[in-house]
C-alpha cells in the first residue's frame, strides 16, 4: 500500500489521488468563482448600461486574477511545470507582448517570475515547504552575490539607474533557485520535472526536424529571427540550407549528454538502451540543423567531461597530467607560428568572428582601466560594430553593454573580485557535484548526476563564445541544475513501496 506522503508526490506524471486531493477542489472553486462572475456580470451588464468590450475586460480581469490566485496556493508541480515550459519555449530575450506600466516595460516571463516567487513565499509562510541547509546554496548565493556586487560598482562609478535597472532583469531569474529548492521535495520528484523537460525538449526537435526536412524537399528557405528563434539561410556547398533554431535548442545539449550518460548505465535494459539510442539520433540531428558552431563546442566539451568523469578515479588524474603536458608541449613548439597565423587571419575573418573578436578587445580594455573592482553593472564602451545584411557587410561604431563571452563579461564588469567570486561560486557547484556522484548508491541516479555535472560544465567552456547564462533561461537552468545536484546530493528517505503509477518510466 501506498503511503499518504507517497500519494501526494504521486502526481504530476504518474497516478491520479494527488491531483484528486489537491489540484480538484481549487480548480472547482476557482472555475465555479470564474462562471459566477461571467454569468452575473452578463445578466448585469446590460442593466446597468455597461458597454460589453468594458465588460469583457473587466471579467477577464477576474478570471486572470483567480487563475493567478490558483497558482499561486495551489501545489507547487503547477506553477514550476508552467513556468519551466514558459521559460523553455520563449525566446532569450524577445517576447512576443510588452505591457508597459509605471515606465517600465513588461516581459510576459517577468509576471510569471512573480508568481512563482509568490508560490514560495506562501509555501515558506505556510510552513509548507522549508529550506534544507547545504554548503550548495552557500556556493549558489556566492555566484548570486556576483551581480549584486557589480550592481553596487555600476551605482558608485556612474549612477545610471535606466542602464543598471536594464541589466539587472536577466540575473534577477536566479531568485528561482530559492523556490526550487524548497518546493521540490525529493529526487523521485526530481525524476519527474526531467522526464517531463526531456518530453517537451523532444517535441521541440522532432519539429525542428520536420520543418528542416520540409524545406529540403520544398526550397522554400526562409531567413527571420523573431521570437520564435533563429531561421537563417546557409550556403553549404552548392546548396542552400535552412539553419533551425527554435527557442529551446539548448536543452538539445543537455538531453543528449543525460542519455548518453543513461545509456551506460548498468540498469539500463536493452529495450530502453534502445530507446536512448533513437533519441540521442533526434538530438542529434536537431543539434546539427541549428549550424551553430557553439553548439558543437558545447556537446563536445561535455561529451568529453562525461568520458573523464566516468573514467576510474586514478585514471582521471593521469589523464589530466598527460593533457596539460601535451598542450605545454605544443604551445612551446608551435605557440609562436599559431600566433602568427592566427594575427595574419584576423582580417579575413567572418563578420560574426570579427564582431566577437571586437567586443573582447573592448571588453580587455575596459577591465584594464578598473582591474580590482570592474566597471560594474551598466558599464559600456565604445568598439567597431561588424553587421552581416545577407550578401553585404556593414560596420560601424557602436556601444557595447555585454559581449557573447560570458567570461570576459564577468571580468569587465566586476574585475578581479568579481571573477573571484564566480570562480568560488559556480566552482564550488559543480566541485561539490563530482565529489557527490561516488557516494550516490542508485546506479540511475549516479549516472544522471554524472550527465548533469558533465552538461553544465560544457555549456560553461562554451560559454567563452555564446552568452546563454547572462540572459533569463541561462539563469533558470543554472538554478535547475544546482537543485538537482542539491537533491542528487542529500541522502535518500526511506523508500516507500513503489506503485504501478511510481514505476520508472523509460527506464527512469
Amino acid at each position: 500500500m501506498k503511503t499518504k506522503g507517497a500519494a501526494s508526490s504521486a502526481w504530476p506524471f504518474h497516478g491520479g489521488t494527488a491531483f484528486v486531493r489537491e489540484v480538484l477542489p481549487n480548480a472547482a472553486t476557482a472555475t465555479a468563482i470564474a462562471a459566477v462572475v461571467v454569468f452575473a456580470g452578463a445578466w448585469l451588464a446590460p442593466r446597468l448600461g455597461v458597454a460589453e468590450y468594458d465588460y469583457l475586460v473587466g471579467a477577464g480581469l477576474v478570471v486572470g486574477a483567480a487563475g493567478a490566485a490558483f497558482l499561486v496556493f495551489g501545489p507547487s508541480w503547477i506553477i514550476i511545470s508552467l513556468f519551466l515550459a514558459k521559460m523553455i519555449l520563449g525566446h532569450l530575450f524577445l517576447s512576443m507582448y510588452i505591457f508597459p506600466f509605471a515606465g517600465v516595460e513588461w516581459h510576459p516571463r517577468e509576471f510569471w517570475l512573480f508568481l512563482l516567487l509568490a508560490h514560495g513565499a506562501v509555501k515558506l509562510i505556510t510552513g509548507r515547504a522549508a529550506i534544507r541547509p547545504d554548503l550548495t546554496h552557500y556556493f549558489f548565493y556566492l555566484y548570486c552575490f556576483y551581480f549584486v556586487f557589480i550592481a553596487a560598482v555600476g551605482l558608485w562609478r556612474q549612477p545610471n539607474m535606466t542602464e543598471i535597472i536594464k541589466e539587472c532583469r536577466f540575473p534577477i531569474f536566479l531568485s528561482t533557485y530559492l523556490v526550487f529548492a524548497t518546493c521540490v521535495k525529493d529526487r523521485r520528484e526530481l525524476r519527474r520535472y526531467a522526464r517531463a523537460l526531456l518530453a517537451l525538449t523532444t517535441l521541440i526537435a522532432l519539429g525542428a526536424c520536420a520543418f528542416f526536412a520540409y524545406t529540403f524537399v520544398t526550397g522554400n528557405v526562409i531567413n527571420t529571427q523573431n521570437v520564435y528563434g533563429e531561421y537563417v539561410r546557409r550556403q553549404i556547398g552548392p546548396r542552400l540550407l535552412q539553419s533551425v533554431r527554435p527557442n529551446g535548442h539548448l536543452f538539445y545539449e543537455v538531453c543528449f549528454v543525460v542519455i548518453a550518460a543513461l545509456f551506460f548505465c548498468r540498469e539500463t535494459t536493452r529495450r530502453v538502451k534502445a530507446l536512448y539510442l533513437l533519441l540521442l539520433g533526434v538530438f542529434g540531428c536537431a543539434i546539427v540543423i541549428t549550424m551553430m558552431r557553439t553548439a558543437y563546442v558545447a556537446l563536445a566539451c561535455s561529451l568529453a567531461i562525461l568520458v573523464f568523469i566516468s573514467l576510474p578515479r586514478g585514471m582521471r588524474w593521469l589523464l589530466v597530467f598527460v593533457g596539460v603536458l601535451g598542450v605545454v608541449l605544443v604551445a612551446l613548439a608551435l605557440g609562436a607560428q599559431l600566433y602568427e597565423s592566427t594575427a595574419q587571419q584576423l582580417p579575413d575573418l567572418e563578420v560574426s568572428l570579427k564582431a566577437r573578436v571586437e567586443e573582447m578587445r573592448g571588453a580587455w580594455d575596459t577591465f584594464l582601466r578598473h582591474p580590482l573592482t570592474g566597471a560594474g553593472m551598466g558599464s559600456s564602451f565604445e568598439g567597431m560594430g561588424w553587421v552581416a545584411k545577407q550578401s553585404t557587410i556593414a560596420y560601424g561604431q557602436t556601444t557595447y553593454q555585454t559581449v557573447h563571452n560570458v567570461w570576459m563579461y564577468y571580468l569587465f564588469k566586476g574585475g578581479i573580485v568579481g571573477m573571484a567570486l564566480v570562480l568560488a561560486g559556480l566552482g564550488g557547484i559543480l566541485a561539490r557535484a563530482y565529489l557527490t556522484i561516488e557516494r550516490i548508491q542508485d546506479a540511475r541516479d549516479r549516472c544522471l548526476l554524472r550527465g548533469l555535472v558533465a552538461a553544465t560544465a560544457g555549456q560553461l567552456v562554451a560559454s567563452l563564445a555564446m552568452p546563454r547564462l547572462t540572459y533569463p533561461i541561462g539563469a533558470v537552468f543554472l538554478a535547475m541544475m544546482t537543485c538537482a545536484f542539491f537533491l542528487l546530493a542529500r541522502q535518500p528517505m526511506a523508500e516507500t513501496p513503489v506503485g504501478p503509477e511510481d514505476r520508472p518510466c523509460c527506464g527512469y
